[in-house]
């Protein structure tokens, strides 16, 4: 099995994998990422069957309501979206489309480490 060699993709699966074994390794408890529940401030398009994870920033409208905004560009090679967002939008497997104003799964940095 391959890893990934892109830094987008290598810090996912660092977070999923690596940190839960050097976790273990050290003796320490994991705990489940918790979501925020966040508004989507876009739209997007994925296939069923795969789990994907949009880079985002977090903020609040007007209203106070909290959004999750995409990051303008999409690659797995772009480090500077994962420097410049908050976050990690997170799509399930049967999810196909987010529209404008759906509910989503925001997992924050700081709630990564």
């Amino acid at each position: 099995m391959g890893l990934p060699g892109n830094p987008v993709a290598s810090f996912v699966t660092f977070v999923y994998l690596a940190r839960e074994a050097v976790l273990a390794l050290a003796g320490a408890a994991t705990e489940p990422f918790v979501a925020i529940p966040a508004r989507s401030a876009f739209g997007y398009r994925k296939k069923a069957g795969r789990r994907e994870y949009v880079r985002a920033n977090l903020r609040r409208d007007a209203a106070g309501v909290l959004e999750a905004v995409k990051f303008p560009r999409e690659g797995a090679g772009l480090l500077s979206s994962l420097i410049e967002t908050d976050g990690l939008v997170e799509l399930p497997e049967p999810t196909t489309r987010v529209e404008s104003g759906d509910i989503v799964s925001f997992l924050p940095y700081s709630l990564l480490f």
